[in-house]
């Protein structure tokens, strides 16, 4: 039970202090280092916690599945017939993706119809979050400490020869995806596939999920990626409107949505200009 009691103890600092060495949860909970470390051990082989490549720790993927299963499950629910209705309209691939730990997850897809088509088949497995049209995306949106925690703490693996890996491009895209409102990928997680990636904000303008179209990449040009931003905003209104009745109905205050913007062809790969207010 006092082993119970100390790994509880651990999971709740970490749960307070993301991203905390050994040496601090040991002096903070005023405990043996060794004995932390067996614990941190145990937690982290049951899928409780999860050690980035600077040996500090985070909650792990186990820990969300279980304190957000009815919650992700809602948001499926209330997702999927805006999901649906643009597959229908782009037919391509559609998913739902949320943080997970210090990376990211898909947890729900509404596949295309077409006989080449992009199928997910590692649904709530985390990526990193340098890697990816989603994870980019997170990690733009998140604030100046926690994204400069990540890059300080994660290394930029490579999953393709695509993946971004220089910290000073990846901030340099961050900042356009900031300033669009949407994120782009190709070929950085899987070869030959491209994706478009908005955000679903919270009303307190966080962002842990997001909406997303992938599909080959040959089918990805910039006219084809100018429909799919135009009709991932309209998906991601109702999805935000949905969720925003679901939250005032608690007592929580409905989110405005951003106005609707164009689309501008420029050296980056896929820019958005916002239009003037009239």
């Amino acid at each position: 039970m006092k082993s119970l009691n100390k790994a509880r103890d651990i999971l709740c600092l970490i749960a307070q202090e993301p991203d905390i060495g050994l040496s601090r949860l040991a002096r903070t909970l005023e405990l043996p280092k060794s004995t932390v470390y067996r614990i941190v051990r145990a937690l982290e082989s049951a899928g409780l916690l999860t050690q980035s490549a600077g040996r500090q720790y985070s909650l792990g993927g186990l820990v969300y599945e279980l304190a957000s299963g009815s919650t992700r499950a809602g948001l499926i629910e209330i997702a999927r017939p805006a999901m649906v209705r643009l597959r229908d309209a782009c037919n391509e691939t559609v998913a739902l993706h949320v943080l997970q730990g210090s990376g990211w997850a898909p947890i729900a897809q509404v596949e295309s119809l077409q006989e080449l088509r992009r199928t997910i088949t590692n649904l709530g497995a985390a990526t990193p979050l340098h890697a990816g049209a989603a994870g980019k995306l997170f990690l733009a949106f998140m604030t100046e400490s926690d994204r400069s925690r990540y890059l300080d703490n994660e290394e930029l693996r490579p999953l393709t020869p695509h993946t971004p890996t220089n910290r000073r491009r990846l901030l340099e895209e961050l900042t356009l995806i900031r300033r669009r409102g949407y994120s782009t990928s190709e070929q950085e997680v899987a070869i030959g596939v491209a994706g478009v990636v908005m955000p679903i904000p919270r009303p307190d303008g966080a962002v842990r999920e997001a909406l997303g179209v992938s599909g080959p990449m040959a089918r990805f040009n910039t006219k084809a990626v100018a429909r799919i931003v135009a009709g991932l905003e309209g998906a991601v209104d109702e999805i935000s409107h949905r969720l925003s009745r679901m939250r005032t109905s608690r007592g929580a205050i409905p989110m405005q949505r951003r106005a609707r913007t164009a689309i501008e062809t420029t050296d980056e790969p896929v820019q958005r200009r916002r239009k003037a207010k009239a």
